[in-house]
């Protein structure tokens, strides 16, 4: 989940683990989101923004596994 620790982005991660799913966390804001990872028990996170393409790029390719879904809920990359 880009854009995961708050709003938009943390309900629906927090859906995704009340349906027994496993959630990768990235967001700009360092504190929001260790508490977001810290409730969601996520087992990898990343602090950048998502407006550096460069940054969000490599995060996509450090993934752990392969995933099902990459939501987006950052504001403006594409």
């Amino acid at each position: 989940m880009v854009g995961g620790s708050a709003g938009i982005g943390l309900e629906t991660a927090r859906q995704a683990r009340a349906s027994r799913g496993e959630v990768v966390l990235a967001a700009r804001n360092a504190d929001r989101l260790k508490r977001a990872a810290d409730e969601l028990s996520a087992p990898c996170t990343a602090a950048f923004d998502a407006t550096d393409t460069d940054r969000l790029e490599r995060f996509l390719y450090e993934l752990p596994r392969p995933v099902d879904h990459v939501p987006v809920t950052a504001g403006s990359p594409s």
